[in-house]
């Protein structure tokens, strides 16, 4: 099969990174052409990786050729929906949870038409299918709606974690870009409460282009305590995971997620791990007490207390590192990649089609 795809974004965040994932099954196994739509400054800043992994990435305004779908990856770039309907079988990956729906500008009816246009409709859980878009889906068939559970790569085979010292200062790790919908702050100020009691360090390892999101308060806590909290700012994938090999627990205090993979990768190394209590944990499988703890989102004192319980109880973080090991090990590759693929295997290579500018210029 041969296919275009059509992404906003490939730097390091959960729908890039999964996307490469099932591109690379798709190219490298199963031998499709996988053809990326890039605009100019994209292409001098990922075409010759993007190259080199085996995909054919394209400027957009020059993208001839037959295909037999296009996919397009992520609610930020459904405005290519209506540039490319009835021209080409659509693919919409939506990977957004309820906080799209506080932050786009569109109607309901424009959004419910966003839906109605793709041939296929793919979400990170049936969570997303069933609470936060249904009043846009209702009116669809079944057959065109899927989820796929994103892939946990087991990071213990690539990662070894570093000795564990009796007597050593704690180190909790949060992984994921730093903005508002992410509540790392929320994080800092447990870890400084926690701090007083406990010998304890957080590590903030993402992003910080947004940081701003958080408003001029969050300038204190980057700058003020470098002892306690450190903000590593984006990292590559090596020292990602050097940061990784020296943590001792993950946190991710997000207020909205639709899978949560990072959590689950750092549960594959047994690492114990504290959540925010999101309904999609749910559909994961994350237990309180059994294979995590949780706390009520936004709640800074909540969160505080499950720290000092885990910091504070070495036998408790060995039993959840068992158990969300266990958990992770449930999501494997090819189930993701089986799923994926027959989501899409069925649409039909479509005449010559010329796809033309950006549709948002």
């Amino acid at each position: 099969m041969k296919l275009l795809v059509i992404t906003h974004s490939f730097d390091l965040n959960g729908a890039a990174a999964i996307l490469k994932t099932i591109l690379h099954y798709w190219v490298h196994t199963l031998g499709w052409q996988v053809d990326i739509a890039l605009r100019d400054k994209a292409m001098a800043e990922h075409g010759a990786a993007l190259r080199e992994a085996g995909f054919c990435p394209l400027v957009e305004t020059k993208l001839p050729g037959d295909y037999d779908f296009a996919l397009v990856n992520t609610l930020i770039d459904r405005a290519y929906i209506d540039h490319l309907y009835g021209k080409i079988p659509i693919v919409f990956w939506v990977h957004e949870g309820r906080t799209a729906l506080l932050n786009i500008p569109d109607t309901p009816r424009k959004l419910i038409n966003a839906f109605s246009k793709p041939d296929v409709l793919i979400f990170d859980s049936d969570w997303q299918i069933k609470q936060v878009f249904q009043s846009f889906l209702y009116h669809l068939p079944a057959s065109r709606l899927h989820f796929a559970h994103c892939a946990v790569t087991d990071l213990s085979q690539h990662i070894q974690m570093a000795p564990k010292v009796d007597g050593a200062r704690l180190s909790i790790i949060c992984l994921g870009s730093v903005y508002s919908r992410k509540r790392q702050l929320d994080l800092a100020q447990a870890i400084l409460i926690v701090g007083k009691k406990y010998k304890i360090k957080g590590r903030f390892v993402g992003s910080l282009k947004n940081v701003d999101t958080f408003g001029p308060v969050i300038q204190d806590f980057l700058h003020k305590f470098p002892s306690v909290l450190e903000w590593t700012g984006g990292v590559s994938e090596t020292q990602r995971n050097e940061y990784l090999s020296q943590a001792d627990i993950a946190c991710f205090p997000s207020a909205d997620e639709t899978f949560g993979i990072a959590a689950l990768e750092a549960a594959s190394l047994g690492l114990p791990v504290i959540l925010a209590d999101l309904p999609v944990y749910d559909e994961v499988g994350w237990r309180h007490g059994e294979n995590c703890l949780k706390f009520s989102v936004r709640n800074v004192n909540a969160l505080a207390e499950q720290l000092e319980i885990l910091v504070s109880d070495s036998s408790l973080r060995s039993r959840l590192s068992v158990a969300g090991k266990k958990l992770s090990a449930r999501f494997g590759h090819q189930q993701f990649f089986d799923v994926m693929t027959n989501a899409v295997k069925g649409l039909k290579r479509q005449p010559l089609v010329q796809v033309g500018e950006n549709p948002t210029d």
